[in-house]
């Protein structure tokens, strides 16, 4: 993995995410697969959230719901707003 010293949001994204995530690739087994999963999760969190700022709309969880729910898995409205979010 080559370290760039981060002076762009792609160089950042590199060092940050795609360099360590492709280690991770190499673990036997796909032991790393779940931590992989995990940085996916908090990636995905934080692309909705900035399309609802973007869009100008509150970040409330039933927004977010809607949002993630709704545009990116393709799920009902009704199932959408009925997921649980703390």
């Amino acid at each position: 993995m080559k370290f760039v010293i981060p002076t762009t949001p792609q160089d950042k994204f590199h060092n940050w995410y795609a360099g360590p995530l492709a280690t991770l690739a190499t673990l036997k087994d796909g032991d790393g697969a779940f931590i992989a999963f995990g940085i996916s999760l908090a990636l995905f969190e934080r692309y909705v959230r900035a399309l609802l700022k973007r869009k100008g709309i509150n970040g409330s969880a039933a927004n977010f719901r809607l949002e993630a729910g709704l545009k990116d898995t393709s799920l009902s409205r009704a199932t959408s707003l009925a997921l649980t979010i703390p």
